[in-house]
């Protein structure tokens, strides 16, 4: 899911970035966290409790960028606000939503 203003998921950076895996994965847009499937989380660096595991049901996870975060109006809008327990100046959004799906995975198949 891309929110306005998210770099061109096709374009050649992106594409090669990711390997070709783009090509894979289902993408979509939106404007906001209304009608994104299950509960919405929120990743915000030390503005929530830890993210931990298992989550029942379906979780769409909303990862900003490095600099800037979530904007106040989607973290607000999300249903759960959580940060990652870790001890780091900072994570890019990929690495933030790598993190966090390796927890959450860990957690949930042990």
């Amino acid at each position: 899911m891309l929110g306005p203003g998210c770099a061109d998921a096709f374009g050649p950076k992106a594409v090669r970035a990711s390997m070709g895996a783009i090509f894979s994965v289902p993408l979509a847009r939106a404007d906001g966290p209304d009608g994104l499937p299950g509960r919405s989380i929120a990743l915000a660096a030390r503005a929530g409790a830890p993210l931990s595991g298992p989550l029942a049901g379906d979780v769409t996870l909303l990862v900003g960028a490095e600099r800037t975060g979530l904007p106040a109006e989607l973290l607000a809008a999300a249903d759960e606000v959580r940060e990652i327990a870790i001890h780091s100046e900072s994570l890019n959004a990929a690495m933030a939503a790598t993190v966090a799906l390796y927890e959450l995975t860990r957690v949930q198949h042990g």
